[in-house]
């Protein structure tokens, strides 16, 4: 995949790399894991490793972009996003992401996806961007909102972290004409 290094006002986002474990499992806490469908309430510096590594070999086979979130001031790790292709529809791709709890509320997030879904149009042939989010968590869907997405309608999905489905809207956007 051919995403290098992004850089906005605040942020660079980069590849996710091995020296990144102890900072993602540290940052990954009970009131993260909650709004997310794979990751689970604890893991593990190995845990860490392995999921890095995972998405390491999904950004070079193509399926997916993982990014590191970080504060370009001063490099502090925030948190971590990534765009991946569906299975069955290669002009589809989903968004995902999570910020450490202590830096909610700042408008990262916000930054990093409008950033990464922009690169998304002509660097992955994306024709759709979909991301998904629970009902509940208004913070993520306000993030949706703000980067353009649009409402398309809920469906259960499964929540590995947890080990059940669970009931999430849809929110879509598709490539500008």
């Amino acid at each position: 995949m051919k995403f290098g290094t992004i850089e906005t006002d605040r942020l660079r986002l980069r590849q996710v790399r091995g020296s990144d474990a102890a900072s993602v499992a540290a940052l990954v806490t009970p009131s993260v894991s909650q709004w997310t469908a794979t990751w689970p309430p604890e893991i593990s510096v190995e845990d860490a490793r392995s999921r890095i590594k995972a998405a390491i070999q999904a950004r070079e086979t193509g399926l997916a972009a993982t990014f590191a979130i970080e504060n370009k001031a001063d490099g502090t790790l925030l948190g971590w996003a990534g765009i991946h292709r569906k299975e069955f529809d290669h002009k589809r791709w989903s968004l995902g992401y999570w910020i450490g709890e202590q830096f909610h509320g700042r408008g990262y997030m916000s930054e990093a996806g409008k950033a990464i879904i922009g690169l998304s149009w002509s660097l992955l042939g994306a024709d759709v961007i979909e991301a998904a989010a629970q009902p509940e968590n208004a913070a993520s869907i306000a993030i949706l909102k703000k980067l353009g997405m649009g409402f398309a309608g809920q469906k259960m999905i499964f929540a590995p972290a947890r080990n059940r489905d669970e009931l999430c809207v849809l929110y879509e956007i598709s490539r500008p004409l």
